[in-house]
């Protein structure tokens, strides 16, 4: 058996994180459509752990919002709220953001704030 997997392994999980970062720095600069592709890239990253999986979805779901995809936002969030293995603090922060994508459908929350 070769050292190799590990390495791939690797290797898979860094592209996922550098995905993740190159999403939020899109997200800040409000480049939301560039933002959704790099959070989607994570999301399709194979064996990708759930914390990561978790965080990615709730940031696309806030790039989808801010962009005015509420629809999709809503999907990503109640996907997150599925997931197994997940800290509790993110569950909260998607349940708050689909209360308040309910309550005030026009609101456009911006990653980082609104500005």
């Amino acid at each position: 058996m070769s050292g190799n997997w590990f390495k791939e392994l690797f290797t898979v999980r860094k592209r996922g994180v550098l995905a993740f970062r190159r999403g939020m720095v899109l997200a800040n600069v409000r480049q939301y459509a560039k933002a959704i592709d790099a959070y989607t890239t994570v999301l399709a990253t194979p064996d990708i752990e759930a914390g990561l999986q978790a965080m990615a979805l709730y940031n696309r779901a806030l790039a989808l919002s801010a962009s005015g995809d509420k629809p999709a936002a809503a999907v990503d969030l109640e996907q997150l709220l599925l997931l197994s293995g997940v800290s509790a603090t993110i569950k909260t922060e998607a349940r708050r953001k689909l209360v308040r994508m309910k309550r005030n459908p026009t609101l456009t929350d911006r990653p980082g704030g609104n500005r």
